[in-house]
């Protein structure tokens, strides 16, 4: 399935799925100064933004999403009317944005669901950022690589969505060969099924820092999850999460 038709079936259900999740908040907040002018690729429907507008940041949301960016909108209308947040659905495989950013955030393993021509991701977002300033990317670590015995196999869920209990079901597959894991989920809703499948590549420490290098970035650190204890490697073997990457334009 391609990652906006993904997008497009997740995006009602979004902020239902992720609005528990709140680990990575304060690294980004403590990476940025209310001089920065932020750049948040795959914004989605607005968790990190939220967060970010509300310590007073200045902001561009881009996401490929329309539907994602519109929940987005909603959501967070007075900022745009404030001017302090802008919205763009624009895609890093194509070109550059233009634009004056001192901090690029690639948020929440977006940066996983780019399958092909990686370099180049890398280096139009390279050409939207100032010279000599940050990007940091967060990159997950499939479930099934480290515990292959979940590869294939179904898990049943529920969440609080729209004032009541929906249920899902959930398959994570890893394919070796091309380092991609699948992930299959049904949620349930009202007597109907709505599936959605996403495909996100393994990036390991040293696939990225070979990326960034290629694409033109320097001083690359790492940290495990959101810590912010970052060092200049990080072994493949220490993970069992996800993981950053700080990178200097």
């Amino acid at each position: 399935m391609p990652a906006r038709e993904t997008w497009k079936r997740f995006s009602s259900y979004y902020d239902s799925y992720v609005k528990e999740f709140s680990a990575d908040l304060t690294l980004y907040g403590r990476s940025a100064t209310t001089k920065d002018r932020i750049l948040e690729v795959g914004c989605g429907s607005g968790r990190i933004l939220k967060y970010l507008l509300a310590g007073g940041h200045i902001v561009t949301g881009v996401d490929i999403s329309d539907e994602m960016l519109a929940v987005a909108r909603t959501k967070l209308a007075p900022f745009l009317q404030k001017g302090t947040l802008k919205l763009v659905n624009h895609d890093f495989d194509h070109g550059p944005l233009s634009g004056s950013y001192t901090l690029g955030l690639v948020t929440y393993f977006t940066f996983n669901y780019v399958l092909e021509h990686p370099e180049r991701f890398l280096k139009n977002l390279a050409d939207s950022l100032f010279v000599h300033h940050t990007l940091l990317i967060d990159l997950f670590y499939p479930k099934t690589l480290h515990s292959p015995d979940l590869s294939g196999q179904w898990t049943r869920d529920t969440m609080q969505h729209n004032g009541k209990q929906v249920p899902y079901t959930e398959k994570r597959s890893w394919n070796a060969k091309k380092e991609i894991e699948e992930r299959v989920q049904v949620f349930e809703e009202d007597g109907r099924k709505q599936e959605i499948v996403a495909q996100r590549r393994y990036y390991s420490p040293k696939r990225i820092s070979e990326l960034l290098a290629k694409a033109g970035y320097a001083d690359i650190a790492f940290c495990k999850g959101y810590d912010g204890l970052w060092s200049d490697t990080l072994s493949e073997g220490s993970l069992s999460g996800s993981f950053m990457v700080r990178a200097k334009r």
